[in-house]
């Protein structure tokens, strides 16, 4: 239990230090990237192995999730082979084995459907109570702040901080099980099936395996980019909104003061 709160305190002050450097920006125009922007290979790996250490206490529903998904696959994988048997069944005019291609087909796909949502629902859950868990411990830490830490970071930029970026790490989190472990598996699964059916036409689609995954690299750093700028205009919109929303109210807490000491 010990290690668990330790554990805990731990992964909540790494998240301040994530809100504080976002947040200063508010007081100082010269302050330098901070470390969730910076993107090193050595902060990259630091931040998920924190990350992963957020989904301890889910490991039940996270192993359970995987073992459905491992179960699922192998269904999903064979669904264009009955497709191409039954293809290759009409062009021969065979009606029994279109007939048989089309029975598995049906029940591969009910069954691949079946567990498909199984394994969308434990993810899901995974994901929403890790989000619960990251806001209560945030929240908690903050209300342990000094002033000068909300007069430092404005309450719009905090607040969006807790909702839509600790929503973005849990379902980094918990996704990256599922896309892991559905890509390894898809990946050897297809490969043995090309290699199987014809050696010469696998060796063909390899050759644009390289040209892909630089393709892809480009593309994620791209797209990382991007998302850490949605996240950085997100929090200064809610800042400018709550800003917006709290003038009005002072302004009146101002005129009634006034009217108080006419009084």
């Amino acid at each position: 239990m010990l290690t668990r709160v330790l554990s805990r305190v731990r992964e909540t002050e790494m998240l301040l230090q994530g809100t504080e450097e976002a947040g200063g920006t508010a007081g100082s125009s010269d302050q330098q990237p901070t470390a969730r922007t910076s993107g090193t290979s050595r902060e990259d790996l630091v931040h998920w192995t924190r990350l992963l250490g957020l989904a301890r206490t889910q490991k039940t529903l996270l192993t359970t999730g995987s073992v459905v998904l491992l179960v699922r696959l192998p269904f999903s994988i064979s669904l264009p082979h009955f497709v191409s048997e039954s293809i290759g069944g009409l062009m021969d005019g065979d009606v029994g084995r279109v007939k048989h291609a089309i029975i598995l087909l049906i029940v591969c796909g009910t069954i691949d459907a079946l567990l498909d949502f199984w394994c969308v629902f434990l993810f899901s859950l995974v994901q929403q109570r890790i989000v619960r868990d990251l806001k209560r411990d945030l929240f908690a830490s903050l209300l342990s702040q000094p002033l000068t830490f909300f007069d430092n970071n404005s309450s719009g930029e905090l607040m969006s901080r807790i909702t839509s970026d600790t929503g973005q790490m849990a379902n980094d989190l918990s996704w990256v099980f599922r896309f892991s472990i559905e890509a390894v598996v898809r990946i050897c699964g297809v490969a043995g099936y090309m290699f199987y059916m014809s050696w010469r036409l696998a060796l063909l689609t390899t050759c644009i395996v390289p040209v892909n995954s630089i393709l892809n690299v480009y593309y994620g750093k791209f797209m990382q980019k991007n998302a850490v700028e949605v996240q950085d205009t997100l929090a200064s919109a809610n800042s400018n909104a709550n800003e917006v929303k709290e003038t009005p109210r002072e302004g009146s807490l101002g005129r009634r003061d006034e009217k108080r000491d006419d009084l």
